[in-house]
């Protein structure tokens, strides 16, 4: 999926999507893994306090790539850090690995992307400046 998001018409501006995928994936996974180590020790958590916790941090991850000022990277932040909530359950035990290959996920598609686009299908004529 990185690799689809991640293509540009040309390789810089493939890089530079890439890199802000990568900061927002960086930003999503240091809160999921803090929903997961919280999780762990909030009591009933699972039972209800998660549809207050996860809001909350939400809008932190939000909230530090505002600060950040990395516009570009909210979404995919928000993504990765949604999709390591919902599964909460299942990772706890594991949570830096579980984390970490979201992470490392997102980097290959990014380094296939931009190989694609430089090499296997370079732009040919002059990108439109937006």
């Amino acid at each position: 999926i990185a690799a689809i998001v991640c293509m540009q018409p040309t390789p810089g501006k493939t890089i530079e999507t890439g890199i802000n995928r990568f900061i927002g994936t960086m930003i999503g996974g240091l809160f999921g893994y803090i929903l997961i180590m919280v999780s762990t020790i909030i009591p009933h958590y699972n039972d209800y306090l998660f549809v207050l916790v996860i809001p909350v941090l939400m809008t932190l991850c939000i909230s530090t790539c505002v600060w950040l000022k990395k516009y570009d990277s909210v979404i995919i932040c928000c993504v990765v850090y949604l999709i390591i909530a919902l599964e909460v359950g299942d990772n706890t035990g594991n949570a830096i690995n579980y984390v970490a290959m979201r992470i490392l996920d997102t980097i290959i598609g990014i380094g296939l992307a931009t190989l694609i686009n430089k090499f296997i299908f370079p732009y040919k004529g002059k990108a439109r400046e937006e």
